[in-house]
Formats: C-alpha cells, structure tokens, sequence
C-alpha cells in the first residue's frame, strides 16, 4: 500500500506550474492581462500626435524608480486641464498580452487624476 502525503513544499511546486502553465496558455491564446496602478506622479511633458486624435502624458513616481511613464488620456478635455511640472495622484492601466505586459514601451491608459491637495477630491476627470 502506497500512501502519498501533501507537504505544503509539493502544493507550492504545484501551484507554481499551475500558474506558470496557465500563463503560457494564455499568452498563447493571446488574452489581454491588466496591470492597474495608483500612485503619485509628477508630470514631465504633455505629447500629442499631428491632428491631436491622440494625446499623452509623460510621468514619473517620485517614490518609486520606475522611470518614466507613458500615459495615454482619452479625453482631450482632461488633458488640457493637466499641467507640467505638477504633482497629481493619478489611477491609470496597462492591458496587454503577457510577453508585452513587463515592457516598457507599451503605454498605460489614464483612469483618473486628481490634485493631491485638492480639499473636496474632485477628480480632473
């Protein structure tokens, strides 16, 4: 008679295929993972395209060394309240498939931005 016991080492190692496996199924099957993100940021520049179809910040953490981040803001109404050289607090997204998820030239999507020494935390958008 064979008796196979659970040590938490084995459900640990199988937990780790598990996800390890279930991460390159799903990049495979090309599905989109989400990275969301809050955090301070100090915005550095403000960019557009020619025709002004497509507007974006440039922002960095001033509590992390992440660099600078991309940020893309669909609405052109928010962006032109936002100001360089300000500090905001800001909710914004990655989606991604798994391989592009850590690079950083794939660009985060703005939530929401609010001033951090806004009294009533009214958001810009």
């Amino acid at each position: 008679m064979f008796i196979f016991i659970a040590t938490p080492l084995l459900c640990g190692m199988a937990m780790a295929l598990f996800i390890i496996h279930h991460h390159q199924k799903a990049a495979a099957e090309g599905k989109l993972f989400y990275k969301d993100t809050d955090s301070e940021i100090i915005i550095d520049k403000k960019e557009h395209d020619a025709d002004f179809k497509k507007v974006w910040i440039i922002a960095h953490d001033p509590n992390n060394n992440t660099g600078h981040l991309k940020i893309i803001v669909n609405d052109q109404n928010t962006w032109n309240l936002i100001r360089v050289n300000e500090r905001y607090f800001a909710s914004y997204e990655k989606k991604a498939s798994y391989t592009k998820m850590h690079d950083t030239k794939t660009p985060y999507y703005l939530k929401q931005i609010v001033f951090p020494n806004n009294p009533d935390h009214v958001p810009l958008r």
